[in-house]
């Protein structure tokens, strides 16, 4: 490296820890009598009030659960975890999505489970999902 190109690297180095520092000292944006979500500031500034747990626990009723798994549940950024065998209380935003997660396992494992009376069509292949046998691999004649 040219002693111009190293120059120029310290330089910058240098620049991005002065502005480094410069961002250390600003005080925290405050957003009085905004709910969280909400904009403040316009422009390249503009930025959202964040959500909190607390906002959330304060301003939802909360819901029991206990749970078979450890998932862990987020909305607008803040997330709760739902330990398996542990009663655990989430706020109504939450719980939704922990019951949307919840029933969209039991359709997921009812929609895989295979036909109680499969019918004995031509073309069909009983028992469900058993491939290689039959005209597939030509092993039996057909019938």
């Amino acid at each position: 490296m040219t002693p111009k190109a190293e120059a120029e690297v310290l330089d910058v180095e240098a620049r991005r820890a002065a502005l480094l520092t410069e961002l250390a000292d600003l005080p925290p944006a405050e957003a009085p009598n905004k709910q969280p979500g909400e904009i403040v500031g316009t422009g390249f500034a503009a930025d959202k009030v964040e959500y909190t747990a607390k906002w959330f626990i304060d301003n939802y009723p909360l819901h029991e659960v206990i749970a078979n798994e450890t998932i862990p549940i987020r909305v607008n950024g803040v997330g709760f975890m739902v330990y398996k065998g542990i009663a655990c209380k989430l706020p109504e935003p939450h719980y939704a999505v922990y019951k949307n997660y919840i029933d969209d396992a039991r359709r997921e494992e009812e929609r895989w489970e295979p036909p109680v009376n499969p019918p004995n069509t031509p073309g069909y292949v009983t028992p469900v999902h058993r491939m290689g046998i039959g005209f597939l691999n030509k092993t039996e004649e057909p019938k």
